[in-house]
């Protein structure tokens, strides 16, 4: 290790937008001044997330040849341009991590190659995060897979579902199990739901069923729209959806897809797009159930927890990280897979049956907040990505570190410590206030 106060890491992130890993980075990467943890971020494009990044005082580099092995790209011309990328990027990342003097690179996303052969590269150790599941849907995942595990010494799992994954391959006990934690105040809206539901132009007594993320045929917008079809038909009062997020890039034609089924529907008026938003505090302020039938298992959800924190009940499909997330009957309902009829009836006898009993619906959401603030807190995935890293920069078993990375490390774990307690406070202060 460098002579420094506290691990030096790099991070490469496969987009610059605020969805998904990329807030969880940011979460993350928010926390780390009171530690001394320095951090870099390398990032495809500008964007957001490197304004976002700015703010806190985390400095970007924009590597535009970054290998990000995109769905549209595993054909045999796409993977022929994927490993026309790969030299020029892992040496640009190797030459990234050598001038901030990196301990660790960590790689943020299944998706992204560069960071692993940049490790080997530089002889740095290599954590590559997995935020996805893509063991179910990949044929390139039986080498793909152990590759992951051969380059890097530890495979951090967003959930024991995305771990789950690893399990058949040689290595898999390099995989290891971080939840990601939230900050409550992203769900903390001071104005009140009043104010929240103007902005949205919703009518105050509507039931309002909510959805967040990138627009893709997987996180299921489909599915919510016909569900709402069905609902309007057995609901007694007014029912909306608002679906927040802007097309995951390359299916644009998707959400125009979602336009004409909203008219087809006899839903105009019934649906509101809202794009891309920042303030997701407002979103959560204004809606009633959150809602992610997906049609393909997610890694864990973000926003199934953002969505708790604000004392909402989610209605998710029963796959992957979401059935770790939800306490079905408890916390939300966990919606069971079928083909699109069949997930688009069940979301609906759901959506009825928590919309006609308001009781029912506020004591789930207490419920989801409460087990979210115990069991999926920031301070947490901040401690235990923090004993990680100094895991992989310890010296090797019977050697001796010099004295000066003896004091630094003894001095950073306490700051964790205190760092630690002190997120746990404020979190207790936002339970009980």
């Amino acid at each position: 290790m460098s002579e420094m106060s506290a691990p030096r890491v790099l991070y490469l992130n496969p987009t610059a937008d605020l969805y998904g890993a990329s807030r969880c980075l940011l979460n993350l990467l928010a926390q780390r001044a009171p530690l001394g943890w320095t951090a870099e971020v390398i990032l495809p494009a500008h964007g957001a997330l490197e304004d976002a990044l700015r703010e806190i005082a985390v400095p970007t580099h924009i590597v535009p040849n970054l290998t990000v092995a995109r769905k549209e790209l595993l054909g045999l011309r796409g993977l022929a341009s994927l490993a026309a990328t790969l030299l020029p990027s892992t040496r640009a990342v190797a030459r990234i991590a050598h001038a901030m003097r990196a301990d660790i690179i960590h790689t943020n996303s299944t998706v992204v190659l560069s960071g692993a052969f940049a490790a080997r590269l530089a002889h740095k150790p290599h954590v590559w995060h997995v935020r996805e599941i893509t063991a179910a849907s990949s044929r390139l995942w039986r080498w793909y897979g152990p590759l992951m595990l051969r380059t890097s010494q530890r495979v951090l799992c967003v959930s024991h579902a995305a771990a789950d994954q690893f399990a058949a391959f040689p290595h898999h006990e390099r995989t290891q199990i971080i939840y990601d934690g939230f900050d409550p105040a992203r769900s903390e809206y001071l104005p009140g739901r009043a104010h929240a539901r103007q902005s949205f132009g919703l009518p105050s007594d509507a039931l309002v069923v909510g959805s967040m993320g990138y627009l893709n045929p997987r996180k299921g917008a489909d599915a919510l729209i016909e569900a709402l079809a069905r609902v309007k038909a057995g609901y007694a009062g007014k029912v909306v959806a608002l679906i927040a997020g802007k097309p995951y890039p390359g299916y644009e034609g998707y959400v125009e897809g979602l336009r004409a089924r909203v008219e087809r529907l006899s839903l105009t008026g019934d649906v509101v797009f809202t794009g891309f938003i920042r303030d997701v505090a407002r979103f959560y302020a204004a809606i009633d159930l959150f809602a992610l039938p997906t049609h393909e298992p997610e890694g864990f959800g973000l926003t199934l927890l953002e969505a708790a924190a604000a004392g909402l009940p989610a209605l998710a499909t029963g796959l992957g990280g979401a059935r770790e997330v939800i306490e079905d009957g408890v916390t939300g309902t966990l919606i069971p897979l079928g083909a699109t009829a069949a997930l688009t009836a069940a979301l609906a006898e759901a959506m009825l049956a928590l919309g006609r009993d308001p009781a029912r619906r506020r004591a789930m959401g207490a419920a989801a907040r409460r087990r979210a603030l115990a069991q999926f807190s920031l301070a947490q995935t901040i401690d235990q990505t923090q004993r990680l890293y100094e895991s992989l920069i310890e010296p090797p078993d019977g050697a001796t570190a010099p004295a000066d990375v003896v004091h630094a490390t003894s001095a950073f774990a306490q700051r964790r410590e205190t760092v630690v307690a002190r997120q746990f406070t404020d979190d207790v202060t936002r339970r009980d206030s």
